[in-house]
């Protein structure tokens, strides 16, 4: 559905072009609308048809964004054993996988992704950030796994779910327990006022406008908004 600022719009997605569930969309500014979801289920919408699209995984997929057509990222990994995961990159609708993982976890490197790839995030066709686990990566346009980490856990934490910015001095990250961080282009700030390892507290997203960041979540069976302005 798309809402205009006056009235909802509903778009049938075909039976040819999708089954499964919907876990993300993304549009970009030529008007083609992107969603992936369970299973490796990819489509795009052109404005008037639905078009399935070959992902070459049974990954589910839980992330898209990019920066045009010819620059699409999607990440995803198994979510019903946690035993395989994606990263995946798309030019005009044909996608390659730059990673994979599969077992047997290998260890923490600190040159390359090495297990779950749970979102990602991009504004520029020369890099793409990425979640791994408790690790956030800066990865070059070309990467096949390889990249530079910006920042590694050193405490006990949950895993990172959502990566959104405006700018490469400006990217926030959510997770579980609480987390959630904003990059400025040189350092990190951790809201710690939101984390608690034994709390119940998971941000599951996060996304930015403006000036606002927003964050949702859930926490004892209910779900969570945490709002806040930049100034």
């Amino acid at each position: 559905m798309h809402w205009n600022g006056v009235k909802w719009t509903t778009f049938d997605i075909t039976s040819d072009a999708w089954t499964g569930w919907i876990y993300k969309m993304w549009s970009n500014a030529s008007g083609s609308l992107y969603i992936v979801g369970s299973t490796g289920a990819l489509a795009r919408f052109n404005g008037s048809t639905w078009t399935k699209l070959e992902s070459g995984t049974a990954c589910d997929l839980l992330d898209i964004w990019g920066t045009g057509d010819d620059d699409v990222w999607i990440s995803g990994y198994d979510r019903s054993n946690y035993q395989s995961s994606v990263l995946l990159h798309g030019v005009n609708g044909v996608f390659e996988k730059r990673y994979e993982y599969v077992p047997p976890y290998r260890g923490e490197r600190d040159d390359s992704l090495t297990g779950l790839v749970t979102s990602i995030w991009t504004d520029s066709k020369e890099s793409v950030w990425a979640l791994d686990g408790g690790t956030i990566w800066e990865l070059s346009s070309a990467t096949h796994g390889e990249g530079t980490v910006r920042w590694n856990r050193t405490e006990e934490g949950g895993l990172l779910k959502s990566i959104r910015g405006r700018a490469q001095n400006d990217i926030f990250v959510a997770g579980a327990y609480g987390e959630l961080g904003h990059f400025n282009g040189a350092s990190w700030l951790w809201y710690k006022q939101f984390f608690d390892l034994n709390g119940d507290l998971s941000l599951k997203s996060v996304t930015v406008g403006k000036s606002l960041v927003v964050a949702v979540g859930s926490a004892n069976d209910r779900g969570v908004v945490i709002r806040g302005r930049q100034r």
